[in-house]
This record gives structure tokens, sequence and C-alpha cells, in this order.
């Protein structure tokens, strides 16, 4: 037995000490895998919260290299050097700062001659100012890390603080290459294109940026609107429209803002209605409402003309919709239903469902105002309207039917009688009325209640109207020169 121990015990030590190799070498290796994911995972928190804590540390890598450079851009000194070499495109600094982040940035590359008597007010960077070492540091950590475009872009911006604008931009390029949501990379490039004149590149980068960054709408429709005005970059701008970008509904909303002409808006839309995705009626109604907030109504009132068909061309009457079949729209020269108090609707005629009133429910209510309304444009002459209406009204005074001119003094040219009855059956209604020559280009048509004063605001019942025409009898100024008839 003690033979066959003795003769075993050799076997066992090298099985012990592979075992203890093996262990060492799973110590050292689960040392380095801990230590690179401490650096890595470390130094990635400390990239967006303190990148000067890593750097020249253990845990420095090339992110934390640029960001640190980012951060070290916006100190007081850099500050005051960027302010000392003011450049073309160099306001954009101050304006990305409002909204985007601190960025005030350059570039070690010491100037040509050439290039240095091109911007005899700029002065270059020595290699001992912060900016310099910043740039150094950038380009050394950009060779670990060429995909950057954070990177690029600190580059860039240093270079424009250098005064070397061909080198910014080649930087900014790479970047935006590199990086299509940088809005700082497309914001520059979309100004310094928009100052070059080139148009095309800068609507390519106002895409870009309204796309990908939301935020950065406020700084960018502005461009867009003088964009717009350019004729050498409406039909790409026209192209651009027609795949429905995101930042299309906003253009339309605010492009009114930033156009000198009035008229441009029109312009884009007639464009747009030539391509497979024409202005929706939203579009072209929130232009028309803007036109009529300006007292531009004859120009609003052409604008809807240019949209419509052949055969909607030739069923344009004075007052538009006046039996109530289509439903009420937005189009500012469709019936308008105000808030006055009542409830005011389109609704099946009692006794007839196949055809369409309108109808309004007073309550009792204390009533303000016009309940429904239309714009019309009519020439100097005299008109009559007409109507029927039944139902029952409860007030001290009735309702009226009443024409006033929209522009200038609003003067009423034109009233019915009150309705002021219980009937059953329909009545008919009519009045005439004479469109001034001056002062008059555009009226209202509405329906109010002939109050006077709050005592007679007070109302009860219900009213349906119906087959409501206006038409234009003999003219009374023959010497009318605007004369507009649309029969």
């Amino acid at each position: 037995m003690i033979t066959r121990l003795n003769a075993a015990t050799p076997s066992i030590a090298p099985s012990l000490a592979a075992q203890y190799r093996t262990a060492v070498a799973y110590v050292v290796v689960g040392l380095m895998l801990s230590y690179l994911v401490l650096k890595h995972s470390l130094g990635a928190y400390l990239v967006w919260t303190t990148p000067s804590e890593a750097v020249g540390t253990w845990l420095s890598t090339p992110r934390t290299v640029i960001a640190h450079a980012r951060e070290q851009l916006s100190s007081d000194r850099l500050q005051r050097e960027s302010q000392s070499r003011p450049h073309s495109v160099a306001a954009f600094s101050r304006v990305a700062q409002k909204f985007i982040e601190p960025a005030t940035l350059a570039d070690p590359r010491p100037k040509s001659a050439e290039e240095e008597s091109k911007s005899p007010d700029t002065k270059p960077m020595s290699p001992e100012e912060p900016a310099s070492i910043l740039a150094a540091e950038v380009t050394q950590a950009l060779l670990s890390e060429p995909l950057s475009a954070s990177g690029f872009r600190t580059l860039a911006l240093l270079s424009e603080m250098d005064g070397n604008p061909q080198r910014t931009r080649r930087l900014m390029e790479a970047a935006g290459v590199i990086s299509r949501h940088d809005p700082v990379v497309h914001y520059w490039l979309m100004t310094a294109d928009h100052e070059a004149k080139a148009f095309s590149r800068a609507l390519y980068h106002a895409d870009v940026l309204m796309r990908s960054n939301t935020a950065m709408m406020s700084l960018t429709l502005p461009v867009l609107g003088q964009l717009a005005e350019e004729p050498s970059v409406q039909n790409d701008l026209v192209k651009a429209l027609e795949q429905n970008p995101p930042w299309r509904p906003a253009l339309f909303s605010s492009i009114t803002r930033y156009t000198r002409d009035i008229r441009t808006p029109l312009v884009l839309m007639q464009a747009m209605n030539r391509t497979g995705n024409p202005p929706s009626a939203a579009e072209r109604y929130l232009y028309m409402r803007f036109l009529i907030a300006n007292n531009q109504h004859e120009l609003a009132y052409y604008t809807w003309l240019q949209f419509m068909t052949s055969d909607e061309l030739q069923k344009v009457a004075l007052l538009r919709n006046g039996n109530f079949e289509d439903p009420v729209s937005e189009n500012p020269f469709d019936w308008q239903i105000t808030p006055s108090g009542a409830a005011v609707a389109r609704t099946s005629c009692p006794g007839d469902p196949k055809n369409q009133c309108l109808y309004a429910d007073f309550g009792p209510s204390r009533l303000s105002g016009s309940l429904v309304t239309q714009f019309v444009v009519l020439p100097t002459g005299r008109f009559k309207l007409t109507g029927k209406y039944r139902g029952e009204i409860k007030a001290r005074r009735g309702l009226v039917w009443q024409v006033r001119c929209n522009s200038g003094p609003s003067k009423q040219i034109g009233e019915t009688s009150q309705i002021l009855v219980r009937t059953f059956q329909w009545r008919s209604f009519e009045m005439t009325f004479e469109v001034p020559p001056t002062d008059c280009p555009t009226q209202v048509v509405g329906l109010a209640l002939a109050a006077r004063s709050p005592s007679e605001q007070i109302a009860s019942g219900t009213m349906w109207f119906d087959d409501l025409v206006l038409t234009r009898e003999a003219p009374s100024f023959p010497e009318d020169a605007r004369a507009l008839d649309v029969r």
C-alpha cells in the first residue's frame, strides 16, 4: 500500500502545477478585461459628464479628448480669442449657443502667405495658445476615431477662429458627410452656402437640419423663407416639398413671416399644383386666412379661384353654398360658424331629410356677434339677397341677414327685415343693397340678432334657413372700372 502511494505522488504534483497556472492565467485575463471594461465604460460616462477628469489619465480615450476639447472651447479665454477674430460666418456660433450647445471654435495649421494676404485682419494662433494645443490633441484623437463627426466639427470651428475659411469648409463638409444628425455642422453649412448664394446646397442642409432636429426649425425656417424667393432654387424647393417632408406644415404655417413679397407662397403653391403632391386645402386656406387678416381680401379671393377645376369655376356664384348642401369647410369664402352663444350647424331640413339646411338653436342663451358669416367679393353695383326660413324665435328683437363692407370703416350696406315669428311653413325673405364705388372692395354676409343693448341679447327657440341666393341687378355705376362679375 505504501509503495503504491509513493508511486502515485509524482503524478499529482504536475496536475496541481497546471491547475495553478490556469488559475493565474484566468486571474490575469480577468484583470485585463476588468481594466478594459472599466476604462471604456467609465471613460464613456465621463465623455458626457466631466471629460476633463479623464484626459491625461489611464481613462483617456480619443472620445474623451474630443469631448474635453469641446468643453474647453467654451472657456472665457477662447471666447475672447474667437471674438477678436471676426469672420463672415462667425455669427453662427453666437446663434447656435442659444439653441444647440456652447461652441465657438479652431485649427493649428499655419496659414500661407497667400491666405494671410487674403485675410489681413485675422491673427494666426501661435503654438502656445490653448486653441492650438486643443487642435493638436483633436487631430491626434482623430487618427484613432476617423469617423468622429464631432472631432471634425471641433477642428472646423477651431479653424474658423484661426481665420482659415477654406480649411473650415473642408472640415465641416467632412463632418456633414459622416453625420446628418449634427445640427451645428449643417447649420454652419446652410448659413455659409446661403451667404455664398449657393442656394441649392443651402436648401439641402436646411432639409437635413429640419428632418433630423425639429428644435432647429426656428433657426432654419427664416433661411428657407428667403430661399423660396430665389427663382434659381424654387424648382428644387418644389421638388423637396413634393416628397412631403416633415417640415412642410411648419413651412406653410410660417413662410409669410419670412418673405418680403406677400405673393411668394402663392407662386410656390402654383408650382406645386403641377406636381404629384399639390398643396392641400388646409395649406391653401392657411395662406388665404393670412391674406384676409392683412386686408388682402382680393388676393385671397384670387388665390381661391386659382386652385379650382374648370367645372368648379363654372359653378362659382356670388354667394357660395347658399343651399348648404356642401359640408362647411375651412375655406374663408365658405360659411364660417362663429362663437355667438347659439348652437349652429348644417343639418337635414325639417320634413325633407334629403336636403340640408342651416340650423340654429338659441337655448335660451345670450347672443353676441354674428352666428354665421361669409366673405364675398362684389363689384360696385346693386345686388339682391334672397332666401327662406322657418321655425320659432322668442326675443325682444329678431334675426337679420346683413351685408357690410369689410375694409376701411366697417359700414353696413344692407339688412333684411327682422325675423321674429313662429312659423312651421317656409317663408321667403329678400333685401337689395348697393356696393359703393369706394372703400368697399370686399364684403361680409352674416346672420345676427338685431340687439341694440345687452338686455336685447337674450333669445330662445330654433330656426332653419335655406336657399340663399345673391344676384346682381342692373348696375348703378356704369363708370366703375373695377367691376368683377363672376356669375
